[in-house]
């Protein structure tokens, strides 16, 4: 069933949360634009991945890229934006950013269940690697990120559903 949305709807959540395989099914259902912010960065940049930008121009050159991207989508309509976790690298100003840009949905799930999605992934577990045990970096930088998702409009809990039911939930809340 295709509806039809005006406003844009903002994806956050953890690594592995659903956001990058959900957002398109959800863009397709409501006849919407789905945007992956990372891309976006690593296209404007000639890269293939996130760690790329941070590793050939840096952290800071990465936060300045969201931060252009999120800020261009207050001015659009009908567009799902997979904000990738980076999103809570970027300042003070992030909140704001993103409730200008959209409604908010944070996709949540517990971290068990997000290291099993995320642990055949070598270049997440490489990333994760570089910081110590894989699983303990994952767990700590979800707990220290808890508190950013707090800026979500609403919250679709992704454990045990497929991505259409993530999906379904989803426009289910938006409709309240």
């Amino acid at each position: 069933m295709r509806e039809s949305v005006s406003m844009n709807i903002i994806l956050i959540g953890p690594m592995g949360c659903g956001k990058t395989t959900t957002g398109p099914i959800l863009a397709d259902r409501l006849g919407m634009t789905y945007l992956a912010v990372d891309k976006e960065a690593q296209k404007k940049v000639g890269v293939t991945t996130t760690n790329q930008i941070k590793e050939k121009f840096g952290v800071e050159r990465y936060r300045e890229l969201l931060t252009e991207i999120i800020s261009f989508l207050s001015g659009a309509d009908g567009v799902v934006v997979d904000c990738g976790e980076g999103i809570v690298e970027l300042g003070p100003d992030k909140e704001r950013l993103l409730k200008e840009a959209g409604k908010v949905v944070f996709l949540s799930a517990r971290p068990e269940i997000l290291w099993d999605r995320i642990k055949g992934s070598a270049e997440r577990v490489r990333w994760l690697s570089k910081q110590g045990d894989p699983f303990e970096v994952y767990k700590r930088n979800f707990e220290s990120n808890r508190k950013f998702y707090s800026v979500a409009d609403l919250e679709v809990d992704t454990s045990g559903l497929t991505q259409e039911e993530v999906a379904e939930s989803v426009i289910n809340k938006l409709k309240g």
